[in-house]
């Protein structure tokens, strides 16, 4: 099936760049290659590389790089796929592809870390509309670093689109987008957290880096997971069921939206209106089925916002259910990548003033999926802004993950986790991981943040002191603690940080017994 969803892709590609000859006939597909492919792109290193195109029926392929030369013929749809083996970093590099009618040559080819940075607005966030962003954009002239900007043609910005977006509201035609050498130019409208990331593992690795961008403001998290994925889930095939815009499942505010959008629209049938980025399913045909299988190191992720429940939602928030859709995203994509467990490593969502608390407590949970990792922010959100400034600490806490974790760095790389939390009298004791060389405080002073509840789940704020890799918590109030937490407020006061200053993520844990 992702044959024909790929091949599909794929010829949409060539009859809208060029879908007639000067007589006014179709024309047979010449040698046409994924948006994943051009001038200046980077390869994985140390894995085995697909290259795979359109041609002819029966065309005979002949692809060569670095000295070594690989030969396919095209199937009887005209694709074709050769698998390349591992190379080392490094080029620049030519890669070749030649057919009996003509020839494509991608120049100044690298070979390094491919890192695909997915998500919503937060990044999505260019570089230059970041804090401190202008002088960033002004020292960004790394040659080595490659980028993919996948732009989306239509922004999901208040208000109706144009009658004229029609056409370009579908999977094969929702991103443009070509690799560029990292500059000023290109860097600026670049995705602050992704260029941050890949920056500091450039000078920390010393090999090239190439990040491929794809994140569209708002999304959820339905429009990155593959229809079939759901479908086989009974639990998540809800999100497909009826008109998605009716569906009591999907956030209220994206079907809001989403409904503002498609305003020229909505008088004809379901399955005669254009999509839209919101609509399950939607950002995977459109911006990840045209990447799979390139080679890549990993996924950064930063969502969850649209997501999150609110007052409005007809269901209560389940962690188990959005577990569920979170891990079949991931596992979906590693299956259909082929590499293996590959590294995801996401953002948990800031303070802000929202009630984002238990979102992100199962966002720490989440943590159980193999080879994730979550880059705590705590301390970077701002009161009245969904879209904090401070990307750049984002970029650094998410290579922290991926330089210890993918690459084997001696740092500390997590803010503290809890482990447990157990009844010490006459308080509660709770231990961390990820301490570093000590737990502390961030500016010194007593713990903030800590609450204690019985089994009637009243929280009160209680008194902390640190003790080894934990914390110890007493409350007057409360004689037999069965509930801890900590940070559980849309801004909490919370300043727990380890031995690297990064800040102890929010959590809610049922005390165990002594």
């Amino acid at each position: 099936m992702y044959r024909f969803i790929l091949i599909f892709y794929l010829y949409g590609l060539i009859l809208v760049t060029n879908p007639f000859n000067e007589a006014g006939n179709r024309l047979m597909a010449d040698l046409t290659m994924p948006i994943v492919f051009g001038n200046d792109m980077v390869f994985q290193q140390g894995i085995s590389l697909p290259v795979w195109g359109l041609t002819r029926p029966g065309e005979k392929i002949h692809v060569s790089f670095r000295n070594e030369s690989y030969r396919t013929q095209a199937d009887p749809n005209g694709f074709w796929r050769v698998t390349m083996a591992a190379v080392t970093a490094g080029g620049p590099d030519d890669l070749i592809i030649e057919t009996g009618h003509e020839q494509k040559t991608f120049n100044n080819v690298l070979v390094g870390e491919v890192w695909l940075c997915a998500g919503q607005s937060n990044m999505w966030w260019p570089l230059d509309n970041s804090r401190l962003g202008h002088q960033a954009v002004e020292r960004a002239d790394s040659p080595t670093i490659r980028l993919l900007n996948l732009q989306s043609i239509a922004h999901t910005n208040a208000g109706a689109y144009p009658a004229g977006w029609r056409g370009e509201l579908t999977p094969e035609q929702f991103f443009r987008g070509q690799w560029q050498i990292c500059s000023p130019e290109s860097a600026r409208s670049f995705s602050a957290v992704g260029y941050y990331f890949g920056k500091e593992l450039s000078e920390k690795l010393g090999v090239p880096v190439g990040l491929i961008h794809n994140a569209v403001g708002g999304v959820p998290t339905e429009s990155y997971v593959n229809r079939a994925a759901m479908e086989s889930d009974p639990e998540l095939a809800v999100l497909l069921a009826g008109d998605w815009l009716d569906n009591p499942r999907i956030h209220p505010w994206c079907r809001k939206r989403a409904r503002e959008n498609l305003a020229a629209w909505l008088n004809l049938p379901v399955d005669e209106r254009p999509d839209h980025p919101f609509k399950p399913s939607f950002l995977f045909d459109s911006g990840m089925a045209p990447l799979i299988p390139f080679g890549i190191r990993g996924v950064i992720w930063y969502q969850g916002e649209s997501n999150v429940a609110t007052p409005e939602d007809p269901f209560p928030f389940d962690p188990l259910w959005y577990r569920r859709l979170f891990a079949t995203m991931i596992t979906d994509w590693r299956e259909r990548w082929g590499q293996g467990d590959f590294p995801f490593y996401y953002v948990q969502l800031p303070n802000m003033g929202r009630d984002w608390m238990a979102f992100r407590d199962l966002q720490r949970q989440c943590l159980d999926i193999p080879n994730t990792g979550m880059a705590v922010t705590i301390d970077l959100g701002e009161r009245n802004n969904v879209h904090p400034a401070n990307k750049q600490e984002v970029g650094h806490r998410l290579a922290l993950w991926a330089l210890a974790e993918t690459y084997g760095k001696d740092i500390v790389y997590s803010g503290p986790l809890p482990r447990e939390a157990r009844i010490n009298p006459p308080g509660v004791q709770v231990v961390f991981d990820y301490c570093g060389s000590g737990l502390r405080t961030k500016e010194g002073g007593s713990i903030e943040g800590f609450e204690l509840a019985g089994d009637d789940r009243r929280f009160y704020s209680s008194d902390a002191e640190i003790s080894s890799n934990g914390v110890r918590i007493l409350c007057n109030q409360v004689s037999d603690p069965h509930f801890v937490r900590y940070g559980w407020a849309p801004n909490p006061r919370c300043n727990l940080v380890n031995s690297a200053g990064l800040p102890a993520s929010p959590f809610q844990l049922e005390v165990q017994p002594e």
